[in-house]
């Protein structure tokens, strides 16, 4: 499964994202699927925004799903570093080598 990402995830969006990025991960694991996060045109991630991707990933690992984030701009690779996410969800520069990721994990 590929979920494409965008605009800006803050206080004002974080809540929403979270569940859906959760629907999402419960989606893929009825399916024993991964799930590729394509944050090409994902411009911005709060504090707010990294605790959606924490929830998701602990789904995730608690449901056994792959998830890899792909297309990172500078500003949200550098949060994702900054903030050790990097370490927690594998990032690919493309969409390709990501699912490539997913597809040798399951």
């Amino acid at each position: 499964m590929v979920a494409h990402l965008s605009g800006r995830i803050d206080f004002n969006h974080a809540g929403e994202f979270q569940k859906d990025l959760e629907s999402l991960v419960g989606d893929a694991a009825a399916i024993s699927a991964g799930l590729v996060l394509q944050c090409e045109d994902l411009k911005y991630v709060s504090s707010a925004g990294l605790r959606g991707f924490l929830m998701a990933t602990r789904l995730a690992k608690n449901r056994s799903v792959t998830l890899v984030a792909s297309n990172l701009c500078q500003a949200v690779l550098e949060v994702f570093i900054m903030s050790g996410f990097d370490r927690l969800i594998p990032i690919a520069e493309t969409e390709e080598e990501a699912l490539q990721k997913v597809r040798s994990s399951v």
